[in-house]
């Protein structure tokens, strides 16, 4: 195993960042070494949820400082980390700073890529790992993930109008695209700078078990076989599950589609895997569902996990064994 104790797993929406940091956690737990899995949307994220806090993003000003801020806030992690003993797979939090924030008040691009030295050097300490995950076709990328994340999203991406868009000229849908060609292609200025060990995929063909292997390959680690799904009568689990929140029923569906289980909730297209029994994890979320039964029949899901989702730590009624 390299000498790390911090891998970041970054790149552009659609990539497949989430699954494939997940999965890095489950591998290294499986070859023996301990680690702590941070998806970028976790509870009380260490870097996440003050970032960029200062002021307005839009404002260059204010950038400056917010740059100087997040220097902060990573050095405190960086002492954390060294403290726990544990390596870190982190998802995101890199790179996708450029355009969440950066791109906003279009931020000179000399001063981004001298913040990104200027955080290597800090979490040198860590001898930090980069995967960058990329693609070739950022257009069929982000279709691929208008697909799984539904119009609501879709929405969100292409309606971006950040300083950046506005000032470069872009228009319409296809200035969106351009906008995360951009992205992109800043990102890998970034990562060509980084002396360190580091790896690039190009994820567009979507072939998981390769890119792991790969992965595992680089990082001197044993590829371990994914485990056969457990087999599951998905009857027993579809349906509409359902609680109070605030005095507002809230919940999701379960739904069977081309032989795969899926959630839908906040994204329509969320796959389930089989724990075994009656036990089921999103795919790359760390997210599980318990569900329960009565007299043999499925009448409840207890919703657990370290994600920032309103259903973790609830119990959801069954209301309904037919949807869509």
């Amino acid at each position: 195993m390299l000498d790390t104790k911090l891998i970041i797993v970054t790149g552009s929406c659609g990539t497949g960042k989430s699954t494939t940091a997940k999965w890095l956690g489950e591998a290294l737990q499986m070859n023996g070494i301990d680690c702590h899995y941070l998806h970028e949307e976790c509870q009380d994220h260490p870097i996440r949820g003050q970032e960029f806090s200062y002021g307005s993003v839009t404002n260059a000003a204010d950038m400056d400082v917010n740059c100087s801020l997040m220097l902060d806030l990573w050095a405190q992690h960086r002492d954390d980390i060294l403290a726990d003993g544990r390596l870190e797979v982190l998802e995101a939090c890199l790179y996708e700073n450029i355009i969440r924030y950066f791109f906003e008040c279009n931020y000179p691009e000399n001063q981004i890529l001298s913040f990104y030295q200027d955080l290597m050097e800090i979490l040198e300490p860590l001898h930090p790992v980069i995967i960058h995950l990329r693609t070739r076709d950022m257009f069929s990328t982000l279709q691929q993930a208008f697909k799984i994340r539904g119009d609501r999203w879709r929405d969100l991406i292409l309606k971006d109008r950040c300083k950046y868009y506005v000032e470069h000229g872009f228009e319409g849908d296809e200035g969106n695209y351009r906008l995360f060609e951009d992205y992109q292609s800043l990102a890998i200025q970034a990562y060509d700078r980084y002396q360190w060990p580091k790896l690039w995929l190009d994820t567009l063909a979507q072939d998981w078990d390769s890119y792991h292997k790969d992965i595992c390959e680089f990082l001197e680690l044993e590829y371990i076989p994914p485990i056969v799904t457990y087999d599951y009568d998905p009857e027993d689990f579809t349906g509409r599950y359902e609680t109070m929140i605030n005095e507002k029923q809230c919940g999701f569906n379960i739904f069977y589609e081309d032989g795969q289980l899926f959630c839908r909730s906040f994204w329509p297209y969320m796959a389930l895997e089989s724990c075994g029994g009656d036990a089921f994890r999103f795919f790359s979320f760390p997210i599980h569902l318990q569900f329960m039964r009565s007299q043999g029949k499925v009448r409840s899901v207890k919703v657990s996990g370290d994600y920032d989702w309103g259903l973790c730590g609830l119990e959801l009624e069954r209301i309904d064994t037919k949807v869509h």
